[in-house]
């Protein structure tokens, strides 16, 4: 009888130890899923940013484009007007150059 008392107390002591085990892995579980969670919902954010800082660069690249091919123009219309200019007076547009 006292050794089923004994084997029944290692038994409750090895129970105690499980359980112990078995509710810091839960709690530990239980964090990562939280966490998880967290980044999973910063990674929706973070791509969204991302969307929309595309979207912005690629809105600049396009003004960017635009104004580059402005500005060229607006250079060829210059060379022909200091072209023009210079039939008519050459004293003119060299001071201007």
């Amino acid at each position: 009888m006292l050794n089923k008392l004994n084997v029944l107390g290692d038994v409750q002591t090895r129970y105690q130890e499980l359980k112990k085990t078995f509710d810091n892995v839960s709690q530990q579980f239980t964090q990562l899923r939280t966490r998880t969670q967290e980044l999973e919902q910063q990674n929706i954010k973070m791509q969204a940013d991302r969307k929309n800082l595309e979207a912005k660069l690629e809105s600049a690249t396009k003004i960017c484009e635009e104004r580059g091919q402005q500005n060229k123009t607006l250079q060829e219309r210059c060379e022909r007007a200091m072209a023009m200019a210079s039939k008519y007076s050459p004293e003119m547009v060299n001071s201007l150059q």
